[in-house]
């Protein structure tokens, strides 16, 4: 059986003062991993489902979003697949 994970990176800061570039969050499934933000979280978390929705994978590609706070911390967003 094949885990997912999701690799969340901070690309650019932004004027955020919470992250720091090269940044990375490894996420597993749908709850906010310990270490992001709320506002944070919320920029990518219907992202994050597409890479865990069986009906509509995302593949192996990127996703680059902007952070929806004042703040404007770019992430990026990966998929990685380990078989158990």
């Amino acid at each position: 059986m094949k885990t997912k994970k999701v690799i969340a990176e901070i690309i650019d800061p932004g004027k955020c003062r919470y992250y720091k570039k090269g940044q990375k969050f490894v996420i597993v499934g749908h709850g906010k991993p310990q270490g992001i933000c709320e506002g944070g979280y919320l920029t990518i978390k219907n992202s994050i489902k597409k890479f865990f929705s069986e009906s509509n994978p995302a593949g192996v590609g990127k996703i680059l979003i902007r952070c929806c706070t004042a703040h404007k911390a770019v992430w990026e967003l990966h998929l990685e697949e380990s078989s158990d």
